[in-house]
């Protein structure tokens, strides 16, 4: 059995991804969120309107207040946003080559998530949204 000596901690590594876009055609997001239903298990998926963006993305979506920075002034007020935000579950192993586990990557870009998060984003327009936050990142989750 192996065990491991010093430093021990319940955190753990993982993938963070919020996405926030305006609804400009609310028949065509319909359609793809649908066709994409499946994707929600692991995605958390809210309409607000303009008003409420600050606080759900401080409070109820995941904490992102020191990657993302919301200017309420950018949010119609009484606009449909929708906001999708993910936490992966990965583990240490996933971001590290090292052995011992202790040298951890956390250098990702966008490509590091799955084709659901890029049909959303790179297919906007057609999907009946205007993208306007699209922030990512991986590290310590606890």
């Amino acid at each position: 059995m192996k065990v491991r000596q010093g430093f021990v901690s319940n955190s753990s590594s993982s993938s963070f991804i919020c996405v926030i876009a305006k609804v400009i055609d609310p028949a065509k997001l319909e359609t793809f969120l649908d066709k994409n239903k499946n994707c929600f298990s692991s995605h958390c998926k809210q309409i607000y309107l303009g008003s409420e963006i600050p606080d759900a993305v401080r409070d109820d979506v995941c904490d992102f207040d020191d990657r993302m920075y919301i200017n309420p002034s950018d949010y119609q007020e009484n606009a449909q946003y929708l906001v999708l935000s993910e936490i992966g579950d990965e583990g240490d192993s996933y971001f590290t080559d090292d052995p011992d586990g202790w040298d951890l990557n956390y250098d990702i870009d966008f490509d590091f998530f799955d084709g659901f998060w890029h049909d959303l984003v790179d297919k906007a327009e057609e999907n009946g949204i205007q993208i306007m936050e699209n922030t990512y990142y991986a590290g310590r989750n606890g």
